[in-house]
């Protein structure tokens, strides 16, 4: 079994989603995290200059037809690593799709996602692989090309997987978090140009300044242009790739930055009661109840609940007015769009809120 500092998986490996269930891990969401990668092996490198690494046959706990790769890597070395993942159906193993390359430190070369990448079992959409037909089977390669090193220097990688067929049903609230609200501080991705489509490394850099303020440590405050050239993603011609923006923010040292997939709502009360801020991904013009626009993603910071449970947000696309507060019903619906896609950003030693269903934790008990 792959060595997964992973709460709730470790021993669930194998069994059926109904078995699953009943551990407490809920069917059509999974996340799995690692620190560790002794159980990894090198395999042989297409050409001199690399390494490969690769992990054993990975069983996700109930099916998935999504997938999500994170990573923080240290910006100390310079070196380039290019991501990859196969799938096993009918026991077969597929191609390898890229899910990124990732530079780090002064390696010259530019950081891009793949688009294009698609045969009968999968396709690739910038940081997500779709899959035609659902497995349960993942196998993760790393390259890594640059600075001589004898080992994977990678602080942390993650996978988010999700089953899109999957409708869940929505959970009791945690009213202990209506009514709280978090200091975060407020940005705007419209005071700068070319800001019109940074909404995710604005949001990013407002969570990072809450833990540069939090944690005493100024150099996690950076501006919203210089975090928006460290994600651009060469290959999507934009700042939004999810991957890349997890990335970054792991790139400072005791940082734990990933892409998960929530439940719903109720997760994000636990994080807000944690104290924790947690940027997602919503349909803009679902949120609004305005007409759909041609590009309709968007990412705010979820900051906190009224007292009647709506959501308070830090939205960096309000000129003016960067806290909101809006419906809770309407968010709930913007955010199902994403698949309840949410960026986990906090510092390492934070103690987590529980989680009894395997969606984010990745230390061990």
């Amino acid at each position: 079994m792959v060595m997964v500092r992973y709460l709730c998986l470790i021993g669930l490996m194998g069994m059926s989603s109904a078995a699953v269930a009943e551990k407490g891990v809920r069917p059509g969401r999974a996340f799995l995290g690692w620190d560790e990668f002794t159980a990894w092996t090198q395999v042989p490198a297409p050409s001199k200059g690399i390494t490969v690494y690769e992990s054993p046959a990975i069983r996700v706990p109930s099916e998935f037809d999504q997938l999500i790769l994170s990573w923080n890597i240290p910006n100390s070395g310079s070196r380039k690593y290019t991501f990859t993942v196969a799938v096993r159906q009918e026991g077969a193993w597929s191609n390898e799709f890229v899910l990124g390359h990732w530079v780090s430190g002064t390696f010259n070369d530019l950081r891009t996602s793949e688009n294009g990448q698609a045969d009968k079992v999968a396709r690739v959409l910038t940081d997500t692989l779709v899959l035609a037909h659902p497995s349960n089977e993942v196998r993760i390669r790393v390259e890594q090309r640059g600075e001589a090193s004898d080992s994977l220097d990678i602080a942390f990688l993650g996978l988010s997987a999700v089953d899109t067929r999957v409708a869940l049903m929505p959970r009791k609230s945690d009213r202990a978090a209506w009514g709280t609200e978090l200091a975060v501080p407020q940005r705007c991705q419209m005071d700068y140009p070319g800001g019109e489509v940074w909404c995710s490394p604005t949001s990013v850099g407002m969570v990072l300044a809450h833990w540069a303020s939090v944690l005493s440590r100024p150099e996690l405050r950076r501006s919203v242009p210089s975090i928006a050239a460290e994600v651009f993603d060469l290959g999507w011609e934009g700042t939004g790739n999810w991957s890349f923006n997890t990335a970054f923010a792991g790139t400072f040292e005791g940082i734990r930055a990933y892409v998960v997939r929530l439940s719903d709502v109720t997760d994000l009360e636990a994080w807000i009661v944690a104290g924790v801020p947690v940027t997602v991904s919503v349909a803009y013009s679902v949120l609004k109840q305005s007409p759909p626009r041609t590009n309709d993603g968007h990412l705010i910071v979820c900051v906190g609940f009224t007292e009647a449970g709506d959501i308070i947000v830090n939205d960096p696309a309000r000129s003016g007015r960067v806290r909101w507060v809006y419906d809770r019903s309407d968010f709930i619906a913007a955010w199902r769009r994403s698949r309840n896609t949410a960026y986990l950003i906090y510092p390492e030693s934070f103690p987590l809120p529980a989680d009894p269903w395997g969606l984010w934790a990745t230390r061990s008990r």
